[in-house]
């Protein structure tokens, strides 16, 4: 059995002098893509061959073009591959969008909970990663009754950072990545790799952030060494 791989995390907290105003929200919403437990987990483009056109390639097609409008991007893909038809397959390859600016993608209503400027704090995220990999960080806050509402959703292509401010609170970070991006509602589709931030060995997955400070966590995905445990 593999363990998943821990997340190295270092924290820098520095004093800050709060000033300027408030970041501009971005009205859109990246729901971390699932595929559903139906769906077939054959590679997209081996799905392309094994695909032959057949009584439902056209409402197929159809449907390909229904989620291509909605900007389900990778469900179009998906949907035009399995049609067959040879009209599908460019429509299938212009499904894969440009990357986004790295940038705060998405903000909640719960980013700023506090009028009060003691209570403001900036959390900066890198990224280590290789510049044909791209990084989601969907971060939430952790509510008095335990539950975890999204606050916030960054994109980091390559190797960068991203900013932003938050009110104090104790916070969970969720990160998915991958290489084809897919928009805002699928963004890396079904062949991505996932994990929830872990901020010590132990596997904790929440940490608290007080105002008046800067935070940078510093993000790197390695693959763990074998462990004597797992055997």
């Amino acid at each position: 059995m593999n363990r998943s791989s821990l997340i190295f995390i270092l924290f820098v907290a520095m004093i800050l002098a709060l000033a300027g105003g408030d970041d501009e929200p971005v009205n859109a919403w990246n729901p971390i893509y699932r595929p559903d437990s139906a769906e077939s987990s054959s590679n997209l483009s081996d799905l392309w061959f094994m695909s032959l056109p057949g009584p439902d390639s056209q409402a197929l097609f159809e449907e390909g073009l229904e989620y291509f409008e909605e900007g389900k991007y990778y469900s179009a893909r998906r949907a035009f591959y399995k049609s067959g038809l040879p009209e599908a397959e460019e429509l299938a390859e212009q499904c894969v969008q440009d990357w986004p600016e790295n940038a705060e993608i998405w903000r909640g209503d719960q980013a700023m909970i506090s009028t009060d400027t003691s209570d403001e704090l900036r959390l900066e995220i890198k990224t280590g990663q290789e510049a044909e990999t791209a990084a989601l960080f969907r971060i939430s806050r952790i509510g008095d009754n335990g539950d975890a509402e999204p606050v916030s959703v960054l994109f980091i292509g390559g190797k960068d950072s991203v900013t932003i401010t938050l009110s104090q609170g104790t916070f969970m970070i969720e990160t998915e990545r991958g290489s084809e991006w897919y928009g805002i509602e699928e963004a890396f589709g079904e062949n991505h790799r996932y994990e929830i931030m872990a901020f010590d060995y132990e596997g904790t997955a929440e940490v608290s952030l007080m105002g008046g400070f800067f935070y940078t966590i510093t993000d790197s995905w390695e693959e763990p060494e074998p462990d004597w445990r797992d055997f």
